[in-house]
């Protein structure tokens, strides 16, 4: 079964469901353990995963077979430039899980916030229409928990907003509900999820451009401020990778940024790393493979079509193709195993199509689906579980 399209939100239940099956019965199954590991996709886990829990299993020790199939996870992760000699099942995502993506809100045709919702099936290649938010808004932040789609601040062309808003897509007829609203009032804010929950940083309140953090608990409905950055900033990308929070870019109500900040949960403190090449605000970012990709954005001067990726293991950064387009304040993430942007704004006119990375041809596609409303400014986010 472990071989077959199932709908599992990672591999990680993969391989702990092959390792506890051989230990039932160590004498008759181990033998099986190489076979059964060539079903699992060890590359697409994370190398943390790989090398603090699959390297320390003494039956994985004890195989050459099975540290082989480690050796090419770890190849995967480490030297991209030979994934297409790695192209096979093993590196493709299963495509049994449900996900969908979907952008709320942003900057529309008439120059005035919207408020309309839109989500793209990846089954069907299709877009739908979701309900109207209830207050249109730019400048949004979306983060998904589950089947539950959250927007956070933004601008309703008076204020910025501390407004926080829930719509359940797993509901038969999803309707906007408040929750608790932030500390901190933010338009163009960064947000992202981490063990379930929800960290915004930055923004802009109409007046500063904030430094602080805080995190909502959607299980308790609260915000709690936690540990600020050195800089404050707006229109910065934020994104979990390696147990890590980072922020990219952004614009500091002078500059433009290239300037990085990590932070670690563990110890509510942040460090500065290595800078972007090009300063940008308005960019897409997102993980993959535990790579942090930032996409587009505005240097000050000129649209960016151009992608820096970093790598978290050897704190490098590299470039990749360019998009086929510019995109400015730009939304991306990863759906099914492929990294998407979601419209944005090239420069003279609103986007409302999306494209995706082919990682092995090192090159974007434009997708055939596009969105009804053209727009900038937009939440992005992907909801699973549905």
């Amino acid at each position: 079964m472990v071989g077959l399209q199932k709908g599992v939100s990672s591999e990680e239940p993969v391989f702990e469901a092959v390792l506890n099956w051989v230990k039932l019965d160590l004498e008759k199954r181990t033998e099986d353990l190489p076979k059964l590991l060539q079903l699992v996709r060890l590359p697409l886990l994370s190398v943390r995963y790989i090398t603090d829990v699959v390297d320390n299993q003494s039956l994985i020790k004890a195989s050459h077979a099975c540290r082989d199939l480690v050796d090419e996870a770890k190849t995967f992760h480490l030297r991209p430039d030979l994934r297409s000699q790695l192209h096979g099942s093993r590196t493709k995502p299963r495509t049994g899980s449900v996900e969908v993506l979907v952008v709320v809100g942003g900057f529309g045709a008439m120059q005035n916030p919207v408020d309309s919702a839109e989500m793209f099936d990846p089954k069907s290649n299709e877009w739908e229409s979701l309900p109207c938010l209830t207050k249109r808004r730019r400048y949004v932040t979306a983060a998904a928990v589950g089947p539950r789609l959250y927007v956070i601040g933004g601008y309703d062309g008076q204020s910025r907003l501390s407004l926080v808003e829930c719509l359940d897509i797993s509901q038969d007829k999803p309707a906007w509900h408040a929750v608790a609203p932030m500390h901190h009032r933010r338009g163009l804010a960064g947000g992202c999820v981490y063990q379930d929950m929800i960290f915004v940083c930055g923004g802009f309140d109409g007046t500063n451009r904030h430094t602080s953090l805080e995190r909502y608990d959607p299980r308790i409905d609260q915000w709690t401020l936690l540990g600020s950055m050195l800089l404050g900033r707006e229109g910065a990308g934020l994104v979990v990778a390696s147990d890590h929070i980072y922020c990219l870019g952004g614009y500091d109500g002078v500059n433009l940024l290239n300037s990085v900040e990590k932070y670690d949960p563990r110890t509510n403190q942040w460090a500065s790393v290595a800078p972007l090449a090009t300063s940008r605000s308005g960019a897409g970012v997102a993980v993959l493979n535990d790579t942090i990709f930032v996409c587009g954005g505005y240097d000050g001067n000129t649209h960016l079509s151009s992608v820096e990726t970093y790598n978290v293991r050897t704190c490098q950064w590299s470039s990749i193709s360019s998009m086929t387009s510019p995109r400015c304040y730009v939304g991306a993430c990863v759906l099914r195993g492929k990294l998407y942007v979601v419209a944005g704004y090239d420069g003279h006119t609103l986007l409302k199509n999306m494209e995706y990375y082919d990682p092995i041809a090192d090159q974007w596609i434009v997708t055939e689906s596009t969105m009804e409303v053209k727009r900038c400014d937009s939440g992005v986010a992907v909801v699973k579980g549905i």
